[in-house]
């Protein structure tokens, strides 16, 4: 439990997470590890067959391994890796075009009569419909890496996994509490989304932004001393 919690690596498999959010870490955790071997196998495979890889070893974790393991999100790394490797640019139109496919998909099954079928947890369908979402998402994601980003993107960039890890902890107490006693659901939802915020800048403010500040003064002085 303490390494786990510590270190990332082996957290999402605990029967007891402190903090829920924190699985996808323990995921970028077993992504580091075996990324050597995935850069070989894409620089040396044609893209198909990388997929593919990718797709059969996923299919391989999902039946023997379980869901919460790098083998489930293989294939998304993979993708990422061969547009890379190739260079893969989708044109503005394109990339535009599959953002508004995706959320317009999203807002006609939420109106539909299957949205309890699909986008409820626990519905057996959930899983394959985020990965149709996933996938038509692709060209989106794909321009968005090569996109050269200012101040405030950079912020929200970085607020945006720390909005990920605080709203879990605020969602717990707020269901231990019975609620904040507003009398009304949107309400709650309201100062829910005040709390998260402000506990999100907080850690911006003074957990990021410093760390950031040191990374680059550290990774600056190496550069210079390669440069020497």
């Amino acid at each position: 439990q303490v390494f786990s919690t510590i270190f990332g690596l082996g957290y999402a498999l605990l029967p007891s997470r402190l903090l829920g959010p924190g699985w996808s870490l323990d995921i970028e955790m077993q992504f580091y590890l075996v990324a050597p071997l995935l850069v070989l196998a894409v620089r040396r495979l044609p893209a198909v067959f990388a997929l593919g890889l990718g797709l059969g070893v996923q299919t391989l974790g999902l039946m023997f391994w379980g869901d919460i393991v790098l083998t489930t999100f293989l294939p998304w790394f993979v993708i990422g890796m061969v547009a890379a490797q190739h260079d893969w640019k989708p044109s503005p139109i394109f990339a535009n075009a599959s953002l508004v496919a995706a959320v317009g998909l999203v807002i006609g099954v939420w109106l539909s009569p299957w949205s309890a079928l699909l986008l409820e947890r626990g519905a057996t369908q959930w899983p394959t419909f985020n990965m149709a979402i996933a996938l038509i998402l692709i060209p989106f994601a794909m321009s968005t890496v090569q996109r050269r980003g200012d101040r405030v993107d950079a912020i929200m960039a970085d607020q945006s996994y720390v909005v990920y890890l605080m709203h879990w902890p605020v969602i717990v107490v707020y269901r231990n509490l019975g609620g904040f006693g507003t009398g009304s659901v949107w309400l709650d939802l309201a100062v829910l989304s005040i709390v998260v915020s402000a506990l999100s800048w907080a850690a911006w403010g003074w957990l990021d932004r410093p760390l950031n500040r040191l990374r680059s003064r550290w990774v600056g002085s190496r550069c210079r001393e390669g440069e020497v």
